[in-house]
């Protein structure tokens, strides 16, 4: 069993994401490249926007939010062609109608979707939805796991870092730290830390406040403060967040024993150790109950301390390695984007979920810009039925892929191609040959066109032999500003290949 997008119709255009008789339980990859301005972000986003429409079983699709545009609504077209639970089936959406060829939205619906729908983006546009935008208890639409977005959101990459580290320490109540413990361990040593992270929350008042408040006010006075101090209507808390006086008593009552056993009154430390493959009755019963807390907003993550691996051997840090950590605020804006990157797809992904990630280029050295992509695909090998489906502009992402289950998608022409051609190539290479952008003195092309020169001028040339060079070189000469080189040297292949014939 899996969950594969297989083909797209948007914009009047036809995109194959993988080769049509494609079957495999395994996760497979597929890498979106086009211009600015082809649709790669608007085609992530209808993908986003039409799975979570029909999960909240919404016939229509939102107004102001993904593909639908605001000016010609009714010339909106997207089908989506996906295979799910070992048979096929298309999504049509004309306007803002969605249409399940036959199947009821309310009865069938979850048929079309993947177990978990993941949209991961550190670019300050992207367009993928979020998840209230779809999901909410208050409108009986709950999401249950199925949408996590996680993305800048007008936010800095700290804030989206710290949302993001909330809904891992909170996952753990759950029992998805254990899952995702070898996942995190990975991530972390990959970016040159020790698999241990200190957390450190701030509670909107003191905790001595609310213990206080709770033994001399009536349930209905507490709730009334606690909704105050959260800045929120305590109906809407209720209705809302589905928040009872019992849960938020329990919070406190536990949130008090660790303050006192740990001498706190507003900020609290907590120490998550992904060595240890246990989490503790203690741990998940602690976060279980604190939660709450956490979504009113009371409860938040002040900062987050990493431990290096390697540290400055002329420097005392104490006597324990643990004794010296760094802010993630102080950690280079590409490690906080692999941060964001993958602990956030790791605290969400099931078998058979579909993945979206917009640009994940954004902020990273073109080293690591190589490296993300098998990362991707070690941490999360354990999973299987999974469709990565990535929207990029790096060559360096795409030279690092896998021959197996990794595809190309141009979104210009809408071709499918296997990676096998393009693995462990330039960066040069893709740019003349996939991205149709070469840029200055491109050493690729010019290997290429010297090699050309010399047969044409030995006598030894056939035509048939060289024509997917010279298709490629006329096609990249005009691409070449008037000054490189490489395009005097093309001009001049193509002058000597013409005398020939």
């Amino acid at each position: 069993m899996s969950y594969n997008i297989k083909h797209i119709y948007l914009d009047h255009k036809s995109i194959r994401v993988l080769p049509h008789d494609w079957e495999n339980n395994e996760n497979v990859y597929t890498i979106l490249i086009g211009k600015n301005g082809t649709g790669k972000s608007r085609l992530l986003s209808g993908l986003a926007n039409s799975l979570c429409s029909i999960r909240a079983n919404n016939k229509l699709l939102k107004r102001d939010i993904g593909i639908v545009s605001r000016h010609l609504v009714e010339n909106n077209k997207l089908t989506i062609s996906l295979f799910s639970n070992y048979k096929n089936h298309t999504i049509n959406i004309s306007g803002r109608s969605i249409d399940l060829s036959g199947f009821d939205i309310n009865r069938d619906g979850e048929f079309f979707c993947p177990k978990a729908l993941i949209a991961v983006s550190t670019s300050p546009f992207d367009k993928f939805p979020e998840e209230h935008d779809y999901f909410s208890p208050f409108k009986g639409n709950k999401n249950d796991g199925f949408y996590s977005y996680y993305g800048l959101n007008g936010f800095g990459k700290n804030k989206a870092i710290h949302s993001l580290m909330e809904k891992v320490l909170f996952s753990s109540a759950t029992g998805a730290l254990d899952k995702d413990r070898v996942a995190v361990s990975k991530v972390l040593n990959f970016l040159g830390y020790n698999p241990r992270l200190r957390v450190i929350f701030r509670l909107r008042h003191s905790i001595n406040t609310y213990m206080d408040n709770l033994s001399s006010f009536s349930p209905n006075e507490f709730m009334e403060y606690v909704a105050a101090s959260a800045k929120l209507n305590l109906s809407y808390l209720k209705e809302k967040y589905n928040i009872s006086y019992t849960k938020i008593r329990d919070a406190f009552v536990k949130l008090g024993d660790h303050a006192y056993k740990n001498d706190s009154v507003r900020e609290f430390d907590f120490t998550i150790d992904y060595e240890k493959s246990i989490v503790s009755d203690y741990h998940s019963d602690f976060f279980d109950k604190i939660r709450v807390l956490s979504t009113i907003g009371i409860f938040s993550i002040k900062d987050i301390i990493l431990y290096p691996i390697i540290i400055d051997e002329n420097e005392y840090y104490g006597d324990d390695v643990y004794d010296y950590g760094i802010s993630v605020s102080d950690a280079s804006s590409g490690q906080q984007c692999i941060l964001l990157n993958t602990l956030g797809i790791a605290s969400s992904i099931k078998n058979n979920s579909l993945i979206l990630i917009d640009e994940p280029e954004i902020s990273l050295h073109p080293e690591w810009q190589e490296a993300y992509i098998s990362l991707l695909m070690e941490v999360f090998e354990s999973y299987s039925g999974c469709h990565f489906i990535i929207a990029t502009h790096s060559p360096q992402i795409i030279s690092n892929l896998r021959s197996k289950n990794c595809f190309i998608t141009q979104i210009d022409n809408g071709d499918v191609i296997s990676s096998e051609s393009y693995t462990n190539k330039s960066a040069d290479f893709q740019l003349a040959t996939l991205f149709a952008a070469p840029g200055s003195d491109n050493e690729y092309l010019k290997r290429i066109v010297v090699n050309l020169l010399t047969v044409l001028s030995s006598g030894k040339y056939i035509k048939d032999k060289y024509i997917e060079e010279l298709v490629l070189l006329k096609k990249s000469k005009d691409l070449l500003d008037e000054s490189d080189p490489v395009k005097y040297l093309i001009d001049l292949a193509i002058e000597v290949e013409g005398r020939l014939q």
